[in-house]
């Protein structure tokens, strides 16, 4: 919300120049005439927040460049002032400065200004002369993240939901069970516990990949060898799918980057690998450099992306095959985190599927973190 700090200063700015007759006081005579508004607005121009100076009709007088660019005015040469609030600033805006105007002093009001999906806080308080001033901070950021955070634990509290209400009811099944019976529902109880397991590890492993208040522990590595680690923790599930798990080195690049964020990433891209593919295999490429970042390649022979779905598939609990996806316990976020954890490394992934054929996924990484290549973090479909 706009700082009271912001607010107090405007307030105590005002109050000093009604104080020295620079600025007449609501209802008085003195002072400038009700037009000669230009000393308020240079006082702000230095604020981000915007600042606008309205007179007793209601009509702005003036505002600084924050509020012109806040507003989306540049672009308005024919806007002259004075001019209504409305047609400053939108019937929303207008609306929350009477609200504003009408509560108590300095009360903050939020407002949605749906032509450009924009949320701002607003203030309003005496400008001297029976003028008020209007202070606007732009809240769209903070509204967007809010957001997204109330989307992500809706959606966590249903996926945790689904396994724990069928974890109690076999549960409860037990108590009375014998025999076969009670085996095959001790081994479904631990099948939910394995999925649970799965999707709290992947909850946290998202946190952190989203947590821009810890830096990546960058070092200088050889990709081939990350590469190589990672494959030997999968190889065993890949021949237990009777799967060929490649690697094929064009390269060896030497970048600095979080090892620990790399090895996640391969990670989770050929373990997905595998689980979508039932015949041929997975590879793992680093292939010779041609741009700016080093390339990482994940293919598979698998069932493929449909392309009706693939801008989604790094979405956070997304799944293009729902059940095959909680057939293998999978929480639907491991895309998600590599989304992530490419961009906290400065890096971009790229996808390209053809149903019935399969997918590759294309990791490129900067050679040095401190620079970051363009459109770090985005999800690009096609390498």
């Amino acid at each position: 919300m706009i700082s009271w700090l912001v607010a107090g200063a405007v307030c105590g700015l005002l109050l000093g120049w009604i104080a020295r007759g620079l600025v007449a006081p609501a209802g008085e005579g003195g002072g400038p005439p009700p037009g000669e508004t230009a000393p308020l607005v240079r006082a702000f121009e230095h604020l981000n927040e915007g600042v606008l100076v309205v007179d007793e009709e209601g009509m702005v007088r003036a505002m600084n460049s924050a509020a012109r660019r806040l507003l989306r005015l540049d672009a308005k040469d024919d806007l002259e002032l004075p001019a209504s609030i409305e047609e400053v600033a939108g019937r929303e805006l207008d609306a929350a400065v009477s609200v504003a105007a009408g509560g108590a002093a300095l009360m903050p009001v939020e407002v949605r200004r749906g032509d450009y999906g924009q949320t701002f806080a607003v203030i309003v308080g005496p400008a001297g002369r029976a003028r008020r001033f209007i202070v606007i901070e732009d809240l769209s950021e903070i509204s967007s993240v809010d957001e997204r955070r109330r989307d992500f634990v809706a959606n966590a509290s249903h996926e945790l939901q689904t396994p724990i209400a069928a974890l109690v009811g076999m549960l409860e099944l037990l108590e009375e069970a014998e025999g076969e019976y009670a085996e095959d529902l001790l081994r479904r109880c631990q099948k939910k516990v394995d999925s649970l397991s799965v999707l709290t590890r992947d909850l946290i492993g998202l946190a952190r990949a989203q947590d821009e208040g810890s830096s990546p522990n960058s070092r200088s590595l050889k990709l081939g060898e990350v590469c190589e680690s990672v494959i030997e923790d999968h190889l065993e599930g890949a021949e237990g799918k009777g799967l060929k798990l490649a690697l094929e080195l064009s390269c060896n690049e030497e970048v600095i980057t979080d090892p620990v964020m790399l090895a996640t990433v391969l990670g989770n891209l050929v373990e997905n690998a595998i689980w979508y593919t039932d015949e041929g295999g997975v590879t793992v490429r680093v292939l010779q450099r041609e741009g700016p970042g080093a390339i990482i390649e994940v293919a598979d022979t698998g069932s493929g992306i449909s392309p009706e779905i693939l801008p989604r598939v790094f979405e956070r609990f997304f799944r293009g095959d729902p059940a095959r996806s909680r057939a293998s316990g999978g929480s639907g976020l491991g895309l998600a985190i590599v989304r992530n954890l490419v961009g906290r490394m400065g890096g971009r992934v790229a996808l390209s599927s053809t149903l019935g054929e399969g997918s590759t996924f294309q990791v490129e990484l900067p050679m040095d973190p401190a620079h970051p290549l363009e459109g770090a973090g985005q999800a690009l479909q096609g390498p």
